[in-house]
């Protein structure tokens, strides 16, 4: 049923955060995966009652009420959807939480597993871990009470599994908990000895069992995507900023922007949230100019012309130009550490229009357009070129 293999897919989804993937978007679609999962999970149930798949006088409500998983399921389904769950199966609070998140920026792209739980009733399910269940418990449901297929007929004895999954070998050609040898993984080779309707006991490697005969297949599969157009490649992808919107320490724009920088003020390592000094370098780096940094510490965006006016490296000046870094040297609650941004344009009437990160906390990214009293007078805006 194609509806149950795009549930499978999904599940695929979550697998791939858990066990780690490239790091191509904000971490907030993450979680989006994981309800989309479980939406489409508990939904099969009307694609198979609208449908004549099943066998007469069978109650999927009845199904899904025989399982702790599935009402959890059906929950998770329901919040996501309405504000509150007013007749809930499990819990009226469930919520998806994150345990555990680990980003690897080595290699070309960089990585992240998230680790995503659920609460519910006091009791913690990890998100992955419960989506399998719910997806085997499926299966063994429509195994049991779906319409007869055809069989299928192979010419030949070498057979590959088709399941993204993984197939169930069983010691007998019944479904039952207590029969399970192993779970095959997709695209594993099985050689087929017997065969009962439509079971198939095969041989692989030193083990031998039955299996369902509507997951193999005669060709070696190729994994399908998870019905999504494929992105481009991290590597070809720059930082989208958009105003007022958070850049937290592992959201996508924050782990680029510091791969780009080469993390030169060490706030990945640090798990900080995007800083201004860091999103000011980035700019600078997008025209062309790589800065150079003399040994004078601390960095903070408010000791940027100083710093820079020390050193002599750069033209500080107390007149904006296009393409320069503004530093903030005072109007500001802690004027020590201070602020710097990046200048866009500027405009006839003398005021400029200026983007920033960390404006306000954490990570915010805006921009905003300051009249010459407030650059020059409030903030004593100093200016450094790096052309």
């Amino acid at each position: 049923m194609e509806q149950f293999e795009r549930v499978k897919r999904w599940m695929l989804r979550i697998k791939d955060i858990t066990s780690g993937r490239e790091h191509d978007r904000e971490s907030s679609y993450y979680e989006d995966d994981i309800y989309a999962f479980f939406q489409n999970c508990f939904h099969l149930k009307d694609w198979l009652m609208n449908s004549d798949a099943l066998l007469p006088g069978i109650n999927v409500d009845d199904f899904i009420n025989q399982h702790e998983e599935m009402k959890i399921c059906r929950d998770l389904c329901n919040i996501s959807k309405h504000l509150k769950i007013t007749r809930p199966s499990i819990d009226d609070n469930i919520k998806i939480g994150s345990e555990q998140i680990k980003l690897s920026l080595g290699g070309e792209n960089p990585k992240i597993a998230v680790t995503y739980k659920i609460e519910a009733c006091g009791k913690n399910y990890f998100a992955f871990d419960l989506a399998t269940k719910c997806v085997n418990l499926w299966q063994e449901f429509l195994d049991k009470n779906e319409k007869a297929h055809t069989i299928p007929e192979f010419p030949t004895k070498k057979l590959y599994v088709s399941s993204e999954i993984g197939l169930r070998m069983r010691s007998a050609p019944e479904i039952k908990d207590s029969n399970i040898i192993i779970t095959l993984e997709f695209g594993k080779e099985v050689s087929v000895i017997q065969e009962q309707d439509k079971w198939f006991k095969v041989k692989v490697d030193d083990k031998e069992g039955w299996v369902s005969c509507y997951y193999l297949t005669e060709n070696l599969p190729i994994k399908q995507s998870a019905d999504l157009p494929k992105k481009e490649s991290v590597n070809d992808m720059s930082p989208v900023f958009k105003i007022g919107v958070q850049n937290l320490a592992n959201d996508f724009n924050t782990v680029k922007l510091r791969k780009i920088i080469n993390d030169e003020f060490g706030g990945g390592a640090n798990g900080y949230d995007l800083q201004c000094t860091e999103y000011a370098q980035y700019k600078i780096k997008q025209l062309g100019f790589t800065i150079i940094w003399p040994s004078e510490r601390p960095r903070h965006g408010g000791r940027w012309a100083t710093i820079f006016e020390n050193s002599g490296k750069y033209k500080v000046s107390s007149q904006p130009k296009a393409g320069s870094a503004m530093s903030f040297t005072s109007g500001l609650q802690n004027s020590n550490i201070g602020h710097v941004a990046f200048v866009e344009e500027i405009y006839n009437d003398e005021s400029i229009k200026i983007s920033e990160a960390n404006w306000p906390p954490p990570g915010k990214y805006n921009e905003r357009i300051l009249a010459k009293s407030l650059w020059q007078d409030k903030y004593k805006g100093r200016f450094i070129d790096f052309s």
